[in-house]
């Protein structure tokens, strides 16, 4: 009994469905065929009346549905349409995003170095000229004492390695020395009596005499003779100094 009750219910609610359905699909029609301006013929008779009625409904059902129908498309079209336009948007929106947030990463990090060019540039050029050639002494004064290491037995200290090293001797260092400290001792005088006097380090404004003369070329030439590990080139031009200025002077030797 309760299942024949739940379904006669069930077909009432149908039935009901259907009348409610048909009834505004008729009153679609009229309201339709009124709106387009056509007529519906109306028959006298009752039952052809029915069949009117229910052909009108039929109609306008026909009529609502497919409106309902374009009208459901159209909107899906339009909603994917704006989804799909959505979609594209974002996309744009995140690459966009990249790469501004990109730029602005840049564009800090230029900033960034330019600020500190006024604390790297010094520093660099400190470590270029003062700071890598120390170290290149360093490493080279170390690589030469390993090597001074091994022929230690053969040289009396390192600075005698040193000199070997570079084919130099002795004598060559007090020769550079001396030329050096000539160089200092003595500018370059106009004339040559002038040069001559400035190299034993009397002024040719000066009236020095003749012992005067002699004491200061003695003095020189202790310090060039060759006998006294001197400079060759040093103690002869000592003497053509020595000669020039007692010729100019008009003393003997």
């Amino acid at each position: 009994m309760a299942t024949l009750k739940s379904e006669t219910g069930s077909d009432a609610l149908g039935f009901v469905g259907w009348t409610l359905y048909a009834m505004v699909g008729l009153c679609f029609c009229l309201v339709a065929f009124e709106f387009v301006g056509i007529r519906l013929p109306v028959s006298d008779s009752p039952g052809l009346r029915l069949l009117e009625i229910l052909a009108y409904s039929a109609i306008g059902c026909a009529m609502l549905h497919l409106i309902l129908t374009v009208v459901y498309a159209f909107v899906r079209t339009i909603s994917a349409t704006l989804l799909a336009g959505l979609e594209i948007v974002l996309g744009f929106a995140e690459r966009l995003g990249t790469t501004l947030a990109q730029f602005a990463i840049r564009l800090l990090l230029a900033l960034a170095r330019l600020a500190l060019v006024p604390v790297v540039w010094p520093w660099r050029t400190f470590q270029a000229r003062v700071l890598a050639p120390w170290q290149e002494r360093r490493r080279q004064t170390a690589e030469l004492r390993r090597l001074y290491a091994d022929v230690k037995d053969q040289y009396r200290t390192f600075d005698d390695f040193l000199r070997a090293f570079n084919g130099e001797s002795r004598n060559d260092k007090d020769t550079r020395k001396d030329d050096r400290r000539d160089e200092r001792a003595d500018p370059a005088p106009a004339d040559a009596f002038a040069a001559a006097c400035a190299l034993f380090g009397l002024a040719a404004a000066d009236s020095f005499t003749n012992a005067a003369f002699k004491a200061a070329y003695r003095k020189r030439m202790k310090e060039a003779h060759p006998d006294l590990s001197g400079n060759t080139a040093l103690a002869a031009k000592l003497n053509e100094a020595r000669d020039l200025i007692n010729a100019r002077k008009g003393w003997k030797r």
